[in-house]
Order: C-alpha cells, then structure tokens, then sequence
C-alpha cells in the first residue's frame, strides 16, 4: 500500500488584528514526521517566534495519519497589510510550500501605528506599572493633632498577569497611630481598560504632633509570572525552552506561550503629606484629647424617685472621631448626690470604628 504524499497548509487565528496584539501563525504538515519547519520567518514590521509545537494522530479502517503542527506567534510592529510569503519545509518528497498568507494591522486603541516593544532583538522588560499599583487613599490632607480620620490603601495586579500576593502593605512615616486593619476586600476592578485583581485595606491614622505628616503604604510584595529571559544563542524551533521571548508575556494570554518564570515585585503608594495642625488654644481643664464631631444626648429613669432611690443617668455621645480619648461626662454640681464609677461600651459603625 503506497503512503498518501506529504501535505502542508498554514493559517492565521486571524487575518485582522492591530499593533502590539499577537496573532498565531500554525504550519500543519501531514504525512511526513521527518519534515522540517522553517526556522526563521522574516517579514519586514512583524516579529515572528516559534513558540511550539503539537502532534495529532488521526485513524480511519486501520489506517493511521500523523499531522505536526508548529506554531508561530506574530507581534505587528507597525500597522499596515503585511503578506507572509510561501515558507518552505523540506520533507522526504521534496521541498513543499505553505500558501501566502495576509495580515491586516491597524493602529492600536490609543491610535499607536508603531509598537512600543521594539524590536524582537531588543530587551523583553515589562514595564511593572502596568502589571502593578498601590495607592494611599485619604480624604482630607489637613488636620488636627489627635484628629482621627480613615484612611483606604488599595493595591492591584493586572489580572492576566499570572501571580499571588505574598505581603499586604504597611503604613510608613512618623508621628501618628494606626487602626488595625480589619479583613481586606478583594475583586476585580477595570482601570484604564484593563483588568485588575484589587485587594483593599481599610484603617484610621491619628497624628501626634504638629507639622507635615509624610505617610505611604509600602512594600506590598506579589509573586508574578513573567517571560523568561534567554542568553543570546541562536533559535531553534525545537528550542522553546530559555528564549528571549517577549511574547511569553502574560499580558497577551497566549494559549501557545513558552514557559515563564516567576519573579517578585515589591511596590509603594506614592507619599501623601497631611498638614497637622495644633489644637486651639485654651482647651479646658477637662479635656482629654477627643478631635472630631460629636453630639451628647442623656437620658435618666426612673424619671420620678425618693430620696435614697437610685437613678440611672445614660449619657450617649455619638459622631466620628478618635473615640479612645473621650471621658465619661460629670455632674457639674454633685451637691446632694452619691455617685458611682461609670461604666461604658463602645458600638462603631464602620469596621475602623470611626
């Protein structure tokens, strides 16, 4: 029984895409488990990788055909309409030859005509503010001492990126107390189009002492999955292990990507300056430090009594503010009156308890 002659077919994940998005380029040769695939495809404002390669057997009445499929990975480097000439594979029957293939390349959503990758023999550097943020969110820059207000921090990792946090960040700079942070939130969030993993913490500061207040959320760690950097020997498209491949970059989701390797990024809010401000002058002699905006209330029962009857005076102070340094109200004129130690509890509203 004479075997079928080799075949050979080449196409494109598709025919239109734009500058810096990847297309797949697949080369399928059937019939030859000998052939060769071309090592290098040039063509001028597209950068071509070899990234792969996967076998199919096929059976029909006992009989068995065998398909090689090689996958290249193209970056547009530029826009325009690109034609992939013929690409020769040598196979046990002669040379054989994949059909012209075009690429239609617009500009960018920014409207970029030209890559901000370089060139494939440049350096595969990711840019980390693109992959990863932290910011220190507070919602006023100017206080009193002992003044309590919340403070956000929220970072994020672009969600195509693959990763894992490893450190949550802390709160840098002197002269002020911190809340502990309750449990973080953790979703997705889109920001300037792109996807992020988003964890947020929320605290209190409370400053000290006067002056400006430089404070930042610092050294939030994460384990992310980038391309792997390669030495400079030549490529071979068996040799898809150590390449200098940009196209690795979990950014693309590429299902033929190479293999990665993982690398730990650290990253900080930028600092934000609190003025703080002294308190008023004057303060009475009873004060004990609370900053912010309260309101009293009391009630007493039983409201009709004897004398030797006891009393229950409830006094109720709500608002937002440093909680710790308020003191239990006093009779003005205790005149008349046996008193005891007061007692208290503490209800807040929020998870910092503000």
């Amino acid at each position: 029984m004479r075997a079928d002659a080799p075949t050979v077919t080449a196409v494109l994940t598709s025919s239109e895409t734009e500058v810096d998005r990847p297309v797949q380029l697949q080369i399928k040769i059937t019939g030859d488990a000998n052939a060769i695939p071309p090592n290098e495809i040039t063509v001028d404002g597209l950068d071509i990788r070899y990234t792969g390669q996967s076998t199919q057997v096929e059976g029909r009445n006992f009989r068995f055909t065998y398909s090689f499929s090689y996958s290249y990975t193209i970056l547009p480097l530029k826009a325009g309409t690109f034609t992939i000439p013929p690409q020769a594979v040598s196979s046990n029957s002669g040379t054989l030859r994949t059909p012209a293939l075009t690429l239609h390349v617009a500009p960018n959503d920014d409207g970029t005509t030209t890559s901000r990758r370089g060139s494939g023999s440049g350096s595969n550097t990711l840019d980390e503010k693109k992959i990863v943020f932290a910011e220190l969110i507070v919602p006023k820059v100017s206080v009193y001492v002992g003044e309590t207000i919340p403070a956000q921090i929220r970072i994020g990792i672009n969600s195509r990126v693959p990763h894992r946090f490893i450190d949550l960040p802390n709160l840098s700079g002197q002269g002020f107390t911190s809340q502990r942070m309750p449990n973080p939130e953790q979703r997705l969030e889109s920001i300037g189009g792109r996807s992020y993993e988003v964890v947020t913490l929320q605290t209190a500061i409370t400053p000290v002492r006067s002056g400006k207040l430089e404070i930042a959320a610092q050294d939030a760690k994460a384990i992310i999955q980038v391309p792997r950097r390669g030495g400079s020997r030549s490529r071979s498209p068996f040799d898809i292990f150590g390449m200098q491949d940009p196209f690795n970059d979990p950014f693309f989701n590429d299902p033929f990507a190479g293999v990665g390797e993982q690398k730990e990024v650290k990253f900080s809010s930028e600092t934000t300056t609190i003025e703080v401000k002294p308190l008023p002058p004057n303060a009475p002699a009873t004060f004990g430090g609370a900053v912010g905006n309260f309101a009293l209330t009391s009630d007493v029962k039983p409201r009709s009594a004897q004398v030797g009857d006891p009393l229950t005076v409830t006094a109720t102070i709500s608002g937002r503010g440093n909680f710790d340094r308020v003191t239990a109200p006093s009779l003005e004129d205790d005149r008349g009156w046996h008193t005891y130690p007061p007692g208290s509890s503490f209800k807040a509203d929020d998870e910092i308890g503000i």
